[in-house]
């Protein structure tokens, strides 16, 4: 606790014996202001938990709010209680809760005024057709990028291949991605990279904390450089928080650990062939692939409707899939959608973005732990 480190056992019997104090007093609708007092107790009481903004709170109980459901530690149990109770006292009911489904970057939010529509559409004729000479590759997808977002956009309807196809540049032309990405967000492009070495330890003591990642990773070396560290704690991210969960035809589908974590960062062995991987492939895309051992793979890439596109590093894919899916207007894999969430927030600070409108609080609770230790 002196660390601000607080385990998901530990974590778990503060909230059930809080929430059976609450239930004592109040009854199993509990009003939100109680719960929000007693959230806000745990972090004056114990400022280790608190962060730099002073709504580490948050986490434990978020009050609902224009049209949002309540959220957190707290109401999370009292909901499990109320249903446990409501399930004893009624018949099984095919009624099923509609998962929230990720918020779609709204197209407003963006600057894409278009000096020259004729000229664009021209010049995204001549991509179609030509990789060559690079440097006019180049400029014509750089004096494009707003007509092609916009089109994107406009075109939701089409499948990503397709999208694909009508730009091919965007995939088989390197730095194509960053170059849009940074076009429509520039002040947001490079944070990844400027943040990342300045986590990187409180990540991967959290990380030791939290998860048994060793024996998800099979691994039982050594980690003794930040690279080593870097690939590990990326392919740990999705062991922090809940797979994700959608709708399907007979309720609520939620993924397996094994899934969350494959759909975010997919590992085999060197000398796959890629080709024939890429055939059989049914997983959802984009998501990273890696080739040779967990702390140090031989390749990395990102997989795009059999697209490949190729990294210097584990980090640099993780950076060019997230910018592929706001390139693209696509959302995130649901299976690790939590993750996506928390890389989406915390590293980029797209607040308005494919993520969840409010995070969960693991998502909170792995924020805060961060920040407090960087004050």
């Amino acid at each position: 606790m002196d660390k601000g480190l607080l385990t998901y056992q530990s974590r778990k019997r503060v909230v059930n014996t809080l929430v059976s104090h609450l239930i004592q007093l109040h009854g199993k609708n509990v009003k939100s202001n109680v719960k929000l007092a007693m959230a806000k107790a745990i972090t004056y009481q114990f400022p280790e938990l608190d962060n730099e903004d002073g709504d580490a709170y948050e986490a434990w109980f978020t009050p609902g709010q224009d049209n949002r459901d309540a959220s957190g530690f707290f109401e999370i149990r009292l909901r499990n209680v109320r249903q446990r109770d409501k399930a004893k006292s009624a018949a099984p009911s095919n009624a099923s809760t509609k998962p929230k489904t990720p918020s779609k970057l709204a197209t407003s939010s963006l600057d894409l005024t278009i000096d020259d529509s004729e000229d664009a559409s021209g010049k995204v004729e001549w991509l179609k057709h030509h990789k060559e000479p690079l440097d006019q590759v180049k400029r014509y997808m750089r004096e494009t990028t707003k007509a092609r977002a916009a089109l994107i956009r406009s075109e939701k309807a089409k499948p990503v291949a397709d999208l694909i196809k009508l730009y091919p540049r965007l995939l088989d032309t390197e730095g194509m991605i960053d170059q849009d990405f940074r076009q429509l967000f520039p002040i947001n492009a490079d944070q990844l990279f400027l943040k990342w070495p300045k986590y990187l330890p409180k990540i991967m003591e959290y990380v030791e904390q939290q998860t048994e990642w060793r024996q998800f990773l099979h691994f039982e070396g050594e980690i003794d450089t930040d690279a080593k560290r870097t690939n590990v704690a990326l392919q740990a991210l999705p062991l922090l928080f809940p797979a994700g969960c959608m709708k399907g035809k007979k309720g609520p589908k939620r993924a397996t650990t094994d899934e969350s974590c494959r759909s975010f960062i997919r590992r085999e062995k060197i000398g796959t062939n890629l080709p024939s991987l890429l055939d059989q492939n049914t997983q959802g895309q984009p998501f990273i692939l890696i080739l040779g051992n967990p702390e140090q793979p031989e390749q990395a890439f990102v997989v795009v409707e059999k697209n490949v596109v190729s990294c210097k590093s584990l980090l640099q894919a993780v950076d060019v899939c997230f910018k592929v899916v706001y390139v693209l207007d696509i959302n995130y894999a649901w299976q690790c959608q939590h993750t996506w969430d928390f890389i989406q927030k915390f590293f980029y600070r797209l607040g308005e973005g494919k993520g969840r409108e409010t995070s969960i609080p693991t998502v909170k609770m792995f924020t805060n732990f961060l920040q407090k230790q960087n004050i």
